[in-house]
């Protein structure tokens, strides 16, 4: 049996709804010892739930947890609007011939590069996985650059996302800056 809303809500409270977010708090009537049941969204179960010495504390404690879910609710449009221009910067940046790379790993590191073979669509390229030449190396680690010369496997189609392409969930390409990437050296971890 999945509870509602209405389960938990106490009987004969008073509910008062934020004018910014779909935030509710329900509160006693006067006379009775205050609390202060919150909703945030459309949760079934409440957020918080707290009774409280007096109700003017109730009534602070109300407008300041509906301040921060607007505060918060604005921050993730903000996130959502910055990612979005990102992408679109990242879009209509990338071209054939640009060089990408991961670094990813555990108890080690490991540095693979990618080069854009060609645009297919709006977000989409093909992707080429290629070769890495150790520019200098103190062990325990190696200093890489990419090798565009040494093609690994076919050409992946990958869709261009706000930081780069995702090849798997821990494996994010970046663009790269032309700097040489630290990798572990081989006997290290490898």
């Amino acid at each position: 049996m999945k509870l509602t809303r209405e389960f938990y809500i106490p009987k004969d409270s008073v509910i008062v709804k934020d004018p910014n977010s779909e935030a509710v708090a329900y509160i006693n009537k006067e006379g009775e010892e205050p609390f202060a049941m919150l909703f945030a969204g459309k949760r079934s179960k409440y957020d918080k739930y707290y009774g409280f010495e007096t109700a003017e504390r109730r009534d602070e404690y109300v407008a300041e947890f509906f301040n921060n879910i607007k505060s918060h609710n604005d921050s993730k449009k903000k996130r959502k609007a910055e990612k979005a221009e990102a992408l679109t910067e990242n879009v209509k940046n990338a071209k054939a011939g640009d060089i990408y790379y991961t670094s990813w790993g555990y108890d080690q590191t490991n540095v693979d590069f990618y080069e854009i073979a060609e645009k297919v669509g709006a977000k989409s390229f093909m992707v080429q996985a290629i070769g890495s030449i150790v520019e200098s190396s103190e062990p325990p680690c190696n200093y890489v650059v990419p090798d565009p010369s040494v093609k690994r496997g076919k050409p992946k189609l990958k869709r261009m996302g706000a930081y780069g392409f995702s090849f798997s969930s821990f494996e994010t390409a970046f663009k790269w800056n032309g700097e040489p990437k630290y990798e572990t050296t081989s006997g290290w971890g490898h």
